[in-house]
Order: C-alpha cells, then sequence, then structure tokens
C-alpha cells in the first residue's frame, strides 16, 4: 500500500535556468536527479559531453522526455514550460515540477515509511533563496499547502468517433 502526497507554493518559475539553480543546490544536498543523470547518460552515449553544452542539448533532451511529441517538431520546445525532476530517496519518490504560477512537489511511499516531504520543500525553498535574484523572490511564498494531485488526462474519444477509420481506397493486390 502507498501513500501519495502534494503540496504546492506560490512560486512562479519562469526559465529553465531557474528550476536547474534550485536542482543544483538540492544536488548539494545529497539528492540524486533521476532526469538530469538520464540526460547527462544520452549526451554521453552520443559522444556529446553534458557538461559544455548543459544550456543547449540538455534542456532539449530533457524537454523529449517531458513532451515525446516534440520529437517531432523541436523547433516548438521552447513554448514548454521548466522540466522539473524526480528523485529516488530511501522507501520514497519524490518530484518536484513548475505548473503556471506554482510550484508542486509529490511524495510517494510506503505507508509505513515516514514521509520525507515536510523536509524537501523546506529544502526547495532555501534551495530557491539562494539561487534565485531577490527581485525574483519577492513575489513567490514559499509556505507550503496541500495541493490535489493532478487529474489523468485522457485522449478525447467521441462516442460517435471510431477508434480507428476505414481506409477510404480499395483493397488491390500488390506484386512484391
Amino acid at each position: 500500500m502507498y501513500i501519495i502526497e502534494s503540496r504546492q507554493a506560490s512560486a512562479e518559475l519562469r526559465s529553465q535556468d531557474e528550476i536547474d539553480g534550485i536542482l543544483r543546490r538540492l544536488v548539494a544536498l545529497d539528492y540524486t536527479p533521476t532526469f538530469r543523470a538520464g540526460a547527462a547518460a544520452i549526451l554521453k552515449a552520443t559522444g556529446i559531453s553534458a557538461q559544455p553544452c548543459s544550456t543547449a542539448c540538455a534542456n532539449i533532451v530533457l524537454q523529449m522526455f517531458a513532451n515525446p511529441t516534440s520529437l517531432a517538431r523541436l523547433s516548438n520546445i521552447r513554448g514548454q514550460g521548466p522540466v522539473g525532476e524526480i528523485f529516488f530517496r530511501e522507501g520514497a519518490v519524490i518530484a518536484l515540477q513548475p505548473i503556471g504560477r506554482k510550484l508542486y512537489a509529490w511524495e510517494a511511499r510506503e505507508h509505513q515509511a515516514p514521509s520525507q516531504l515536510s523536509d524537501f520543500c523546506s529544502d526547495i525553498a532555501a534551495a530557491a533563496k539562494s539561487s534565485i535574484d531577490g527581485r525574483r523572490l519577492r513575489g513567490m511564498s514559499f509556505e507550503w499547502q496541500a495541493a490535489p494531485l493532478p487529474k489523468r488526462r485522457r485522449a478525447p474519444v467521441g462516442r460517435n468517433r471510431p477508434l480507428m477509420r476505414p481506409m477510404s481506397h480499395s483493397a488491390q493486390a500488390v506484386d512484391y
């Protein structure tokens, strides 16, 4: 049995650089970023060093993780919001994601495991305060409140719309 908790703070992150600054501070606190480790492994497998192009190449890889359909249209990647991160901790999975004007933190853990979400939220606030410009911080509040879990999105299927359409051309034998 698992418990899933979520919290939100009124902290709008406008760029990938802002979330990356927070994540660098969290890494210093012994959080291991899963998406960024995956992006670095992908870049290394292609022969590209993750360090020199972390701002450009790694962000493209991260956006592909966040929106796989962007593979077909790389020019539209900039329209996506900042990509958060998932961390695996002892007995828990913890996630951080900016959505709109809010910053969300989630935790999934076994029911007997102690919650790490309060500590994680405190670490996020401290990381943000040490990595984001003070003028930007003035409009942010890191008073974490309970948040509803995001709803699952389903592809719209109309009642009268079949899932598959019949082929419009007549079937003809093809010689190979």
